[in-house]
Parts: C-alpha cells; sequence; structure tokens
C-alpha cells in the first residue's frame, strides 16, 4: 500500500477499509501530513479516532507482516518506526487541539478528540485531560466577553460538554456572565442580526426569561438608533420577531416607542425654527429622501401599535402652515411633496384622513404650481389664511 498517494485521503473513505487497513494506511499517512495547518490537525486526530487501542494496532500490524512475502524485518522495523512517529504526532496533536482554542474545532473534531482521549488514554489520565479542557474554556477571555463567540461556536461548546461529559452549570454561569456585560447587547441591531441563535443560547444555559426581558427593554428604551426610529423604520418585521420570541410586555414596549415617536416629531416641528432658508430646505429634503414620515407610518402598522396616526399628520399639517409663511418656492414645495406623501401614506394602511382628500385631490390634479395650491387648499381645510407666495418674505416671516 503505497501511503504517499494516500495522504490525500478523505478519512471518510479511509473509514470504510477494514480495521487492519486503516491502521497499516494510517501510520503510513500521518507521519507524511505537513502540520503546519489547522486543517491537516484535525485530519490527524480524525484518522487517529479510526484506531482502536495500542496493543490492537500492534496485532493488526503483525497480521499485515505475516502476509508478506518480502524480508519481514525490514516490514517490522520499518511499521515500528511509523507506529512510533504516528503515536507522538497523534499525543502531540490531541494535546495541542485540547488546549488551544477548543471550542472553535467543528463538531466533528470534537467527537474525535473525545474518542481518541478514551482510546488511546489511561482512565486517570483522561480525567486530568477534561480538568485541561474545562481550565482552558473557563479561562478563555474571548468567551467571558463576546456573545458573538458563543453564538459562532455554539455547537461547538454543545458538542465538548456533551462529549467530554463537562458541568454544564460552569458553563450557564460563564455564558450568563458574558451575556450581561457584552456591549454589543446594548444595541437593538445585534439582537435582531442575531436573534435566534440568541434564542437557542439563553435556553440552553438557562438564562433568567426575567433578566432577557429587563435587558432588552432596556436596549429599545435606550439605543440609540431605536430613539432615531432608524430600526423601527428599516427592521419592523425584524423588531416584531422579537417582541414575540421574547416575550416582552407588549404594553411596555408600545410605551417605549411611542415616546420615542414623539421626541422625534418634537424634533422634527423645530425644523422652522431655523434661520436660513437654506437650512430648513436642506433638512426637509432629507425628510424627503428618507421617506421617513410614511416609514414610520407603515411601521406601526405592521408591528400593530396602538399609536394614533393623526400624530404625524399633525406634524406635516404643522409644516403647511409654517410653509404657507415664506416666499421659497423650494421650500413650499418640498414641504407640500412631504404633506402629500404623508396622507397617502396613511390612506394606504387604512388611516382616515377625512376631509384631508380634498388637499390631495387639489394638489394631484394641479397642471401648475402644485404646492401652492395645495397650500391653498389646506388653508381652507385648516381654517387659516392663506398667505400669496408673491408677498413680501419679511413681512411674511415677521407674521409668523
Amino acid at each position: 500500500m503505497n501511503s504517499c498517494s494516500l495522504i490525500s485521503i478523505n478519512v471518510e473513505d479511509l473509514a470504510k477499509y477494514g480495521q487492519g487497513n486503516i491502521v497499516m494506511a494510517g501510520i503510513g499517512i500521518i507521519p507524511k501530513i505537513n502540520l503546519e495547518s489547522c486543517e491537516r490537525h484535525n485530519k490527524i486526530i480524525r484518522i487517529a479516532a479510526l484506531f482502536p487501542e495500542l496493543t490492537q494496532m500492534e496485532k493488526c500490524m503483525a497480521i499485515s507482516e505475516s502476509r508478506m512475502k518480502r524480508d519481514t524485518q525490514v516490514i517490522k522495523l520499518d511499521n515500528t518506526r511509523n507506529l512510533g512517529k504516528t503515536m507522538d504526532i497523534i499525543y502531540g496533536t490531541h494535546s495541542l487541539l485540547m488546549q488551544e482554542n477548543p471550542h472553535t474545532h467543528e463538531p466533528i473534531v470534537i467527537e474525535a478528540l473525545a474518542k481518541v482521549t478514551e482510546t488511546h488514554f489511561k482512565e486517570e489520565e483522561q480525567q486530568q485531560w477534561k480538568n485541561v479542557l474545562l481550565q482552558v474554556l473557563l479561562s478563555n477571555e474571548n468567551l467571558q466577553k463576546h456573545t458573538t463567540i458563543w453564538i459562532k461556536n455554539f455547537e461547538s461548546i454543545k458538542k465538548l460538554i456533551e462529549v467530554f461529559d463537562l458541568p454544564k452549570n460552569k458553563f450557564d454561569k460563564m455564558f450568563n456572565g458574558a451575556f450581561k456585560n457584552d456591549s454589543e447587547l446594548c444595541e437593538v441591531s445585534f439582537w435582531i442580526d442575531h436573534r435566534e441563535k440568541i434564542k437557542e443560547l439563553i435556553e440552553f444555559f438557562d438564562f433568567s426569561k426575567e433578566d432577557i426581558q429587563s435587558m432588552l427593554v432596556s436596549v429599545l428604551t435606550n439605543d440609540e438608533k431605536m430613539k432615531n426610529l432608524e430600526v423601527l423604520t428599516t427592521n419592523s418585521y425584524s423588531l416584531k420577531e422579537l417582541i414575540k420570541d421574547f416575550s416582552l410586555p407588549e404594553e411596555k414596549v408600545q410605551a417605549i416607542i411611542i415616546q420615542h415617536m414623539r421626541e422625534n416629531l418634537e424634533s422634527l416641528s423645530k425644523i422652522f425654527d431655523l434661520e436660513e432658508v437654506q437650512h430648513i430646505e436642506s433638512r426637509l429634503e432629507k425628510l424627503l429622501d428618507s421617506k421617513f414620515i410614511p416609514k414610520c407610518i407603515n411601521s406601526i402598522k405592521i408591528m400593530n401599535l396602538k399609536i394614533d396616526p393623526t400624530l404625524y399628520r399633525d406634524v406635516i399639517e404643522g409644516f403647511i402652515k409654517e410653509a404657507n409663511r415664506y416666499t421659497s418656492t423650494s421650500l413650499r414645495n418640498r414641504t407640500m411633496k412631504i404633506a402629500i406623501r404623508t396622507y397617502k401614506a396613511l390612506k394606504e394602511e387604512g388611516f382616515d384622513i377625512k376631509d384631508r382628500e380634498f388637499i390631495l385631490t387639489t394638489y394631484d390634479s394641479a397642471d401648475k404650481h402644485p404646492a401652492d395650491k395645495g397650500i391653498q387648499a389646506a388653508c381652507w381645510v385648516l381654517e387659516c389664511k392663506y398667505m400669496k407666495q408673491n408677498e413680501n418674505s419679511w413681512i411674511a416671516r415677521n407674521l409668523r
């Protein structure tokens, strides 16, 4: 059997050989594997897991040697040398993989490590290696601090606990500590991105349901992206699933989101407090580009939040009243575009816009100057004085 030609063999294929052939092929392959990469170490330990214990390996070698018709002494020397090298490499590889980030190994490699530990070490040595493995894992700084490491390596960590019979309660405590102190968990987007894995982790490691709810409520309250409604307007469906999966109290969540919405609306209302017209126009343009208000309206519908949509209607009608006091054509145009989009969004989501249909119809049917005619219609509906666009800007602004 040419061992050089077998170096690239898949371990799955090698496992289909008879036990004697596995031993003879394995002791020829392992000494010739380049040890410079992790993949090669993994292959060595997986091949080693196919071996029987050492005395049985020696019997397999003797049987194989007895079948040879050449000088058996030379064959015996070669085989003995290969066996010695093979076992040295196996012990070294086992030691390395047990101590170098064992939680990052694939589950199939972890199973092989457990098999090698059981087959090639005495009972007291097996316990020593379990203790080493436990200490290596518990002292790992990444596992102590970063939830992403637990997420990325969850299946491997579970496999280590299972096949080496490690005390799970110690990992419960370790995970709980990492989870509660990880700054990444202060971001709603992190919860959304890893929702399913986080759910698996907290279920497996016995994380308190009350603690998880408290953490998430705090995140929804304090995350700047939530305060700016960025998460709500871009991830409504995911946020809804997050609230459902972790059984968050609906009334409390709704109160938090309503508060964020009110604060955003108050900040929007201050756009017209800016001194320069071009600054007001710039802010209005950003609102147009982001479609912020229509997205908010769509989001509250998606999440079944009991939020009065007139909050948004009142804001954009405040915009119209303010724009009515300016002569700037671009400012009036931008304001009315925002207002029309808001009315249409409310209507599309099934909210009653009442007599605002007249503003929509007037704006949409205007051949020329739709913004100005829309403002004129809005002033009639809102019962405020319409100011012609050609009025002196200084007078208009000081009549505010």
